[in-house]
């Protein structure tokens, strides 16, 4: 029962969005139909707009070259004021020197060249010689116009010599205006031009109401009956002029006798509009665009025929989505139990894991990219001291620091930095959290990218657990190795000391197998004093003994230092230093340990060397750091084996078979300095290719740090 009221519940719900989405989709159809039909009649537009305006800038071209000058335009200055018979004289004159224009004119698509007096009487008409005079005085509205305003006119007029386009343009000689010059182009060559440029086949259908008051219908030729409108006249094709047909004259007859009945009253309103005529599988588009008269008063349209199947494409698939709708429909119906259920399942597995996450001992916590916690587990409210409803859903930042224990200073980056490179990341090794009450627990820690489906990071995992007794353990096999090591100095001291003297010859000459085994005594306490010396050093790095004390230091005399204490070891494996300085300012740095540092890197490059082969130094320097770059050509460190390089006690496999003497300390060392001076040490590698090693000192110099201790420093 519970199911059957669940399922007419989404059959309502199912039906009524269908009925939503349909009405939707129906009104989408609507608005991109719309656009459709306005972008065509917009592109129509600018069809006869650039049209019109490319014959404008033909005739005014020959306005400015061939009219409006003192020869053309002289003509009228002196028949104004003339009898008759001067006036026939000038009248031929202007028409003889005319005519090669005229011919370019045709040309150009006008058909007509016409000039007038300033009192509007005809002067000289190229198209009829014999069609001039006083009975045309004041007959055309743009010329009217043009002497009374004396500025250039143009649009479509209708009268019974000429029905078009027209460009009127004033006449002036010395300033005064003498008439004016008409070029006109007739509804027969405008659809003839548009023709030819568009892939469309065009006509004119002109107001009947104009054209009867305009012109003797009876006798004019240029006009027939429209089968679109009995209001509208067709301009009649020109008998001169071969049309060639984009859309078949049969067709066109068809698609005006199919929309005949359906668009009169779309003609009396005077917009634009479309039709859309299906003929013979073929879809067709029937668009109207108002042509009016300079005077803004409607005089008819342009009608166009395109094969065009946009709309018709448009229909198919608004009928696609309907059908698509309903089988969704049906689809939901039939899935809704399915997904229900898997639903349900999924919540089951949701539970199950979130059981498990609350179940572990190390602390848990999931953090969105915002910094906003939505999961603490218990083991996480037992180490910080809150509960989960006091922090979820808030920010991390404001319950729990991540802190360094020596320096205070939060070292929550390896969370940023989890979140924005999607790698793992892990907390230094002397973190501590600052938890409720302002408890301090020292704690391990790693944050791992949090991805969804499409491999985006939407936050981070963070799992840490409390490391108080580790640590205490950690620091007391420090303190045990610091011990051990100081109580080994005193006796390494004297024993190196007395082999010196027997291999100076103090007691007494010593023969040569006596040497041998004083040289060897004398050698291998030499690399127990350097292992002493590195193990005090990692101990005191280790407990936080270390001082770092500041001086003004120039760095290219330090390096330089360094090289001439390894000269020997250079020339033993005959190796070649090559130099590359720049001028660098002098530093705040602890010279001491930077040369220790310096003296690991570049002793490394020196033992891992082949043999006659080059080291490179070289200095840079960028805006916020020194960069030094310590380059060899050795036997370079496998890719798998790279992670390491900065560890304890740690050398790469491939040199572990070589005889290349080294305690596996000095690396570590040079990294704790570096990251002492708020610097950074980086490496590239390939095996068997070398290594180059960079070490970036920083500009405004390292900060000072109260020790008891410095490093012993041991070529």
């Amino acid at each position: 029962m519970k199911f059957v009221k669940k399922f007419i519940v989404l059959f309502l719900v199912a039906a009524l969005a269908s009925a939503v989405l349909i009405y939707f989709l129906w009104d989408n159809y609507r608005v991109r139909r719309d656009d459709l039909y306005l972008q065509t009649e917009r592109q129509i537009q600018n069809q006869l707009d650039y049209l019109l305006d490319s014959q404008r800038l033909i005739a005014e071209i020959f306005y400015d070259q061939s009219f409006n000058n003192t020869t053309v335009a002289g003509y009228l200055n002196q028949a104004y004021q003339s009898d008759a018979f001067t006036k026939n004289d000038l009248r031929q004159g202007l028409a003889k020197n005319l005519t090669h224009i005229y011919k370019v004119l045709q040309d150009k698509n006008f058909d007509y060249l016409h000039f007038y007096l300033p009192d509007g009487e005809s002067f000289v008409r190229l198209d009829d010689l014999n069609n001039f005079g006083e009975n045309l005085t004041n007959d055309r509205y743009t010329v009217r116009l043009v002497n009374e305003l004396q500025e250039y006119i143009e649009g479509f007029e209708i009268d019974n010599d000429f029905s078009g386009y027209r460009y009127v343009f004033p006449l002036f000689v010395d300033k005064k205006y003498v008439g004016a010059v008409e070029l006109g182009i007739s509804f027969n060559n405008l659809r003839h031009e548009l023709d030819k440029r568009y892939p469309m086949t065009y006509n004119f259908i002109l107001t009947k109401e104009v054209l009867e008051r305009k012109i003797d219908l009876e006798g004019n030729k240029n006009f027939l009956v429209s089968d679109l409108s009995q209001d509208h006249l067709y301009v009649r094709d020109n008998e001169k002029i071969k049309r060639v047909f984009t859309v078949p004259a049969r067709t066109v007859a068809l698609i005006d006798w199919y929309i005949k009945g359906e668009i009169t009253n779309e003609l009396a309103a005077g917009k634009p509009f479309i039709k859309m005529v299906d003929i013979d599988n073929l879809h067709y588009l029937a668009t109207f665009i108002p042509v009016n008269s300079v005077t803004e008063r409607q005089t008819g349209y342009l009608v166009t025929y395109a094969l065009d199947s946009s709309i018709y494409t448009l229909q198919q698939s608004l009928q696609i989505q309907y059908i698509v709708v309903i089988s969704l429909f049906f689809i939901i119906l039939f899935f809704v139990k399915y997904v229900n259920d898997s639903q349900r399942e999924l919540m089951d597995k949701n539970e199950e894991l979130s059981n498990i996450a609350q179940t572990i001992g190390e602390g848990l916590i999931v953090i969105r990219k915002n910094k906003n916690i939505m999961f603490f587990n218990n083991a996480a409210e037992r180490l910080t001291g809150y509960m989960a409803h006091e922090v979820l859903g808030r920010s991390y930042s404001g319950f729990m620091r991540f802190m360094d224990e020596a320096s205070g200073q939060n070292v929550d980056e390896f969370i940023k930095n989890t979140i924005h490179f999607k790698k793992q990341h892990t907390v230094g090794k002397d973190t501590v959290l600052k938890v409720k009450d302002d408890n301090l627990v020292p704690i391990a820690a790693v944050a791992s990218p949090l991805l969804n489906r499409n491999m985006e990071t939407v936050g981070c995992i963070v799992v840490f657990r409390d490391v108080t007794k580790e640590r205490e353990v950690d620091r007391a096999k420090t303190e045990f190795v610091s011990l051990a090591s100081h109580q080994l100095q005193t006796p390494l001291s004297a024993v190196n000391w007395h082999t010196e003297m027997l291999l100076d010859g103090a007691p007494g000459p010593l023969n040569k197998k006596q040497k041998e085994f004083v040289r060897a005594i004398f050698e291998g306490n030499q690399r127990m004093i350097k292992l002493v010396n590195a193990l005090l050093n990692v101990s005191r790095i280790d407990m936080g003994t270390l001082s770092v004390t500041p001086k003004k230091t120039n760095l290219t005399k330090l390096i330089n230092t360094v090289i001439e204490e390894l000269l020997f070891k250079i020339d033993v494996k005959d190796l070649k230093i090559v130099k590359k300085y720049v001028k660098l300012p002098k530093i705040n740095i602890d010279a001491q340990l930077m040369g220790i540092v310096l003296q690991n890197v570049i002793s490394n490059a020196i033992k891992y060397s082949r043999e006659k082969s080059k080291v490179y130094i070289s200095t840079s320097k960028d805006k916020h750091y020194v960069i030094i770059a310590v380059k060899d050509h050795g036997y370079g460190i496998p890719k798998a084996e790279q992670p390491r390089i900065f560890t304890k006690l740690f050398r790469a496999d491939n040199v572990k078979t070589r005889k290349v003497e080294g305690t596996g300390l000095g690396l570590y060392v040079a990294k704790s300095v570096i990251d002492a001076f708020r610097g950074k040490i980086w490496f590239v590698s390939e095996e068997n290719k070398g290594t180059t090693f960079f070490i970036a000192v920083p500009l405004k110099g390292a900060p000072k740090i109260e020790g008891t201790r410095g490093l012993e420093y041991h070529i």
